[in-house]
């Protein structure tokens, strides 16, 4: 995937809300890593379905459901996704998890089970005339109420250094069957446009194994 630079911000955190730590923001096309997370001792996440302002209320959805399973396919840790649609996001108010307290984080914590959540929102989209897509994503330990993880990017069909990422990915995890269209195909299927933003997603996670330093 395209040459990102990791800021590594340490000790550089802002109160966000009421309690939630976040790390300093910048510019969109970044990812984040808390120098001091520890990935090893996250177990299991819960990814909340993805906000979706667009005008196109099905990409939240899948979009969601792509993600949990890269993120899954990474062997970090376990992944849950929890849709809007779920119970447990009314019980617990769930579009307000920035706000929540860190007694309201180990409250949710204990009934999910999890370590971490992944929460975000899809700023943009289009599939005509080009598929184009802006996701915003952070983890959140649930544990430390710390921001450890965070992505904000832009990924345009049209870009001449997406297409080159596209044309590697495809290469290098997709490679035949795919005929005629090869790697074209990615710039014209939203399914397989989707799948190679979330690799690109996923690949800025750490790279070693859970348990494992």
């Amino acid at each position: 995937m395209k040459s990102r630079c990791c800021w590594v911000l340490a000790g550089m955190f802002l109160v966000c809300g009421c309690r939630v730590q976040e790390p300093v923001e910048r510019s969109s096309g970044y990812y984040y890593l808390n120098p001091r997370a520890d990935f090893s001792q996250i177990g299991k996440v819960v990814l909340l379905e993805l906000d979706n302002p667009t005008l196109y209320p099905e990409q939240g959805r899948a979009f969601s459901e792509l993600l949990a399973d890269g993120l899954g396919k990474r062997h970090l840790f376990s992944v849950r996704l929890i849709r809007r649609s779920e119970a447990f996001w009314r019980q617990y108010d769930l579009d307000t998890i920035r706000q929540n307290t860190p007694q309201q984080l180990a409250e949710i914590r204990q009934n999910l089970g999890a370590d971490a959540l992944v929460y975000g929102a899809i700023q943009r989209y289009t599939s005509y005339p080009h598929l184009l897509l802006s996701v915003h994503l952070k983890m959140l330990d649930l544990r430390t109420a710390r921001i450890v993880w965070a992505i904000e990017d832009v990924w345009d069909s049209t870009d001449r250094s997406v297409q080159q990422r596209i044309r590697r990915y495809f290469e290098t995890q997709m490679r035949t069957g795919y005929e005629p269209m090869n790697w074209k195909l990615l710039e014209n299927s939203p399914l397989y446009f989707n799948k190679f933003v979330v690799f690109e997603i996923t690949e800025t996670l750490p790279n070693y194994p859970r348990g494992s330093e």
